[in-house]
């Protein structure tokens, strides 16, 4: 399913809540979840002078102010050619995006965002840019609408 370009979301929470996640993105990245941090913080945008916050200048992060990190929450570690989306409130690494080749996958230790604060952190909108972006439209343009 990745070898073929579509995307991967990969969701992870506090220990041991990410086995699962761990297994499937070790065998393709090589990265891992690990830890069990207390989160329930809203971050930001990611600035030069802040550790925590929402990168800017993705297109998951498009409209997005703030986020709520999760209760409890993991950080992403290791991995080959992942890039950091989202650092949590105490500077760490909480999501990852993978977007080479033509393949696309996100890492996420942050799962408890999902059933916390929806409406008040800009998780609605975080998942529908994360969806959008996992569709991989530049690799397969107009062809994902035609009937097969």
């Amino acid at each position: 399913f990745f070898e073929s370009g579509r995307g991967v979301y990969l969701w992870g929470d506090n220990e041991p809540y990410f086995a699962d996640a761990n297994y499937v993105s070790n065998a393709i990245l090589g990265a891992r979840l690990q830890g069990n941090l207390r989160g329930s913080q809203v971050v930001g945008r990611k600035t030069a002078g802040s550790i925590s916050g929402v990168v800017e200048d993705h297109l998951i992060s498009t409209g997005i102010e703030t986020i709520y990190e999760g209760i409890t929450i993991s950080t992403v570690v290791g991995g080959r050619d992942l890039q950091p989306l989202v650092y949590g409130s105490a500077g760490q690494v909480v999501v990852s995006t993978y977007d080479r080749d033509k393949k696309r996958l996100i890492l996420d230790g942050g799962f408890t965002r999902l059933y916390t604060k929806w409406d008040t952190a800009g998780t609605g909108r975080y998942v529908q840019n994360a969806a959008a972006w996992l569709v991989n439209y530049e690799r397969f343009g107009d062809d994902l609408f035609k009937d097969k």
